[in-house]
């Protein structure tokens, strides 16, 4: 019964140290989305509940309580340790199955151990204490999220390189991050993000006629002040991200006027069936292209960059997808050069984009980026009215 009960408080101890961070893992380090997240825990969960009974009937029916409770523990503390092979590097597309078998398997083995386990700790008990034998050894896992909480902190501290916590969103969700990472600037909104950018802007543009574009919905609010420091005219040009149908963030691709479509052959790549899903999800994003085209530009005439310099603005790029695209419909309607001005980007989407801009001003580029929204103190989602408002004549 000791033994149990100390193999049941270093599990449970191993248990409260990853299974708490497994959501922050997912969603900041391998960018999936609470339509994964939920199934993953979901499933886990599920998986317990049910092989508990599964495992009590086995052990009713004459299988080893000994072989089940050796197998549930060995089965959970063999898949834990593997979590940490859904490395960033691999994506969410290859990390989020990983992460979801492994934690399926976690959960399997919870479920083969619980009822042997308390069938042999009630047969090892003396009858006068048999009935509560079973909850006496389990009662120290209730002091293993505390002991969990202080063996991790000292783990995260003595990390090499050394982990700092940064705010992943508004919401004040935190992660931890290499500390070496320069604390870089979070933008108290876009419109700060803007004048900032207008400033750097004007310096890089030597004097030629340009146009401010933004990129609707948010690089709008971006772009207006760029265009003021400039005193260039502000337009938009309409570039739709194609996303990964279970994970809409992931860009796949994009779409934007001219008939330009960009393909992320990467991520393409890990999905199965990749060019249907590809095709139906660019052709609902081409009518929203459209809808978009004539909510914000109404009965104005079609854009004629000839001759000028279009100045693409975001508020931040994390694949660089969508702007690959903007960059590629500027050159089609006729800018003599493209410039791309982002207040922020991954190293990764700022690489790209200098082999397809002619330049690219950025204001940072975090060693660690996880996403555009965390480098915002406000970041709200804008409606289509908002981005009216900001564009001249309406």
């Amino acid at each position: 019964m000791v033994i149990l009960g100390f193999a049941s408080l270093l599990n449970d101890g191993a248990s409260e140290t990853i299974t708490p961070r497994l959501p922050v893992f997912l969603t900041a380090i391998l960018g999936a989305g609470p339509a994964i997240v939920g199934p993953i825990e979901g499933t886990a969960e599920a998986t317990a509940s049910i092989l508990k009974l599964v495992a009590g009937s086995l052990n009713d029916r004459g299988v080893g309580a000994k072989r089940l409770v050796f197998g549930g523990y060995g089965t959970a503390n063999l898949a834990r340790p593997a979590i940490g092979f859904a490395r960033p590097a691999i994506g969410f597309a290859i990390g989020s199955p990983i992460v979801m078998l492994l934690r399926f398997l976690d959960r399997v083995g919870k479920g083969n151990r619980t009822a042997p386990r308390d069938a042999l700790i009630a047969g090892a008990a003396a009858t006068t204490i048999r009935g509560r034998a079973p909850a006496d050894v389990t009662g120290s896992d209730a002091i293993s999220r505390p002991l969990a909480e202080s063996g991790a902190k000292p783990l995260i501290h003595s990390a090499r390189p050394p982990l700092r916590a940064v705010r992943l969103s508004p919401a004040r969700r935190v992660v931890m991050l290499p500390a070496e990472a320069p604390m870089d600037r979070v933008y108290a909104n876009r419109a700060e993000a803007g004048q900032l950018l207008g400033a750097a802007v004007r310096k890089r543009l030597r004097a030629q006629p340009a146009i401010v574009l933004g990129l609707p919905r948010g690089g709008v609010p971006v772009a207006a002040p760029v265009a003021a420091a400039l005193g260039a005219p502000l337009d938009v040009l309409i570039v739709r991200k194609v996303g990964v149908p279970m994970q809409p963030e992931l860009a796949m691709g994009a779409v934007a006027p001219g008939g330009v479509t960009i393909r992320n052959e990467d991520v393409l790549a890990m999905l199965p069936d990749a060019a249907r899903q590809f095709g139906a999800v660019a052709a609902v994003e081409r009518a929203e292209l459209v809808r978009r085209e004539r909510a914000y530009r109404g009965d104005r005439p079609p854009l004629d960059l000839t001759g000028r310099a279009a100045v693409l603005v975001d508020d931040g790029v994390a694949t660089g997808a969508t702007l690959r695209a903007a960059v590629a419909a500027a050159r089609q309607l006729g800018a003599a050069r493209v410039v791309v001005a982002v207040p922020v980007a991954s190293r990764e989407a700022r690489q790209m984009l200098e082999d397809e801009a002619d330049e690219v001003v950025c204001l940072q580029v975090p060693q660690s980026f996880v996403s555009v929204g965390g480098w915002y103190a406000d970041f709200p989602q804008l409606s289509d009215t908002q981005v009216r408002e900001l564009l001249p004549g309406s």
